[in-house]
């Protein structure tokens, strides 16, 4: 599945690429910034669901700009 590509490198790089801060990012998904720091240094495991709802995130955002 697309979706697959992303771990927790993939979601810093995507963050960093559209200038979000974590704190903005989480705000996003209704997560604390304490949760997608978790994300992006793999302290925290990605479910399939996370990493579809991120992938597609930045799909969208990346088609609109």
């Amino acid at each position: 599945m697309e979706f697959e590509i992303v771990t927790p490198e993939w979601l810093k790089t995507n963050i960093k690429k559209h200038n979000l801060t974590l704190e903005q990012f989480a705000e996003k998904f209704g997560n604390s910034r304490g949760d997608i720091s978790a994300y992006c240094s793999g302290k925290k495991e990605l479910s399939k669901l996370r990493k579809a709802a991120f992938y597609y995130f930045f799909k969208y955002i990346e088609a609109i700009n």
